[in-house]
């Protein structure tokens, strides 16, 4: 894994693995909806995790994707070259 600066080396929208739509612009600078999203966690494994340990993190999981599939994200292009860029 190789990390790089998104100024350097931005990550094109076209070939990002969620969507963003414009949604216009706020003196100057981009404003995107997120239309889409995906969560990633860490470790893909659970095995390192106790029983309650499990627990938690599924609903804490379900918890996130429910608040991200209420729409209604909006984010400067720049937050979103340093989400995509981590990776």
């Amino acid at each position: 894994m190789q990390l790089r600066k998104s100024v350097e080396q931005p990550i094109p929208f076209s070939q990002a693995e969620q969507r963003v739509e414009l949604a216009g612009t706020l003196n100057g600078c981009e404003i995107y909806h997120i239309a889409e999203t995906a969560v990633i966690p860490f470790k893909k494994t659970t095995l390192h995790l106790n029983e309650r340990q499990v627990w938690f993190n599924r609903h804490f999981v379900e918890m996130i994707q429910l608040v991200l599939a209420n729409g209604g994200f909006y984010s400067p292009r720049v937050l979103i070259f340093l989400i995509h860029s981590s990776g």
